[in-house]
């Protein structure tokens, strides 16, 4: 998966294949290779590389990314990122949906009119983004990944008041070396 993924990497990116993102990709592909979604909705695609590491996993998965960057025409590198997720996910059953999460109310249904199995949550990392994003991934979803949660505060604390509002959800933290990840699991 990771040769792959490097030989589909944005030029332009300012974040580069290091050995601290070989780790960081693996660890999501081995995650969603354990797990075996049958389908995947992704809040916070930028580049997606995250997507790729999973659909590697499951490649028959279906893949919805939202992503408000598109919909900002202003924003250049928004856009091109957009663009090249498109581009590198194009091999499988993916779309891209230019919105921001923070004004959905629930999440969109797969394709089958089923709700997403598994919801991989990188976008808004403010606590009250970060809160809303949690809530309607997991009124919905069977599992949840939470990124970044070594290094946002605030993405600690949203997950800390969802787990004790919610007994029927199960916590795993994923050490990934670089900027963690917490599963979230509902019975």
């Amino acid at each position: 998966m990771w040769n792959e993924l490097v030989a589909r990497w944005y030029v332009g990116d300012f974040f580069q294949p290091t050995d601290e993102a070989r780790r960081y990709y693996e660890i999501k592909h081995r995650i969603v290779a354990r797990l075996q979604p049958a389908s995947i909705c992704e809040i916070g695609v930028r580049a997606g590389y995250s997507a790729f590491a999973f659909l590697t996993a499951v490649p028959g998965a279906e893949y919805l990314g939202i992503d408000k960057g598109p919909a900002d025409p202003n924003d250049h590198d928004a856009v091109a990122f957009t663009i090249h997720a498109q581009h590198i996910l194009g091999a499988y059953n993916a779309r891209m949906w230019p919105v921001d999460s923070q004004g959905l109310g629930a999440l969109p249904k797969t394709s089958m009119e089923r709700v997403f199995e598994f919801v991989h949550v990188d976008a808004d990392h403010s606590y009250r983004g970060c809160r809303h994003d949690l809530e309607i991934s997991l009124d919905a979803a069977r599992w949840v990944l939470v990124d970044d949660f070594d290094v946002g505060p605030e993405i600690r604390k949203a997950c800390s008041d969802v787990l004790l509002e919610r007994p029927s959800v199960t916590a795993e933290y994923v050490p990934d070396g670089f900027r963690g990840n917490l599963l979230l699991t509902v019975k």
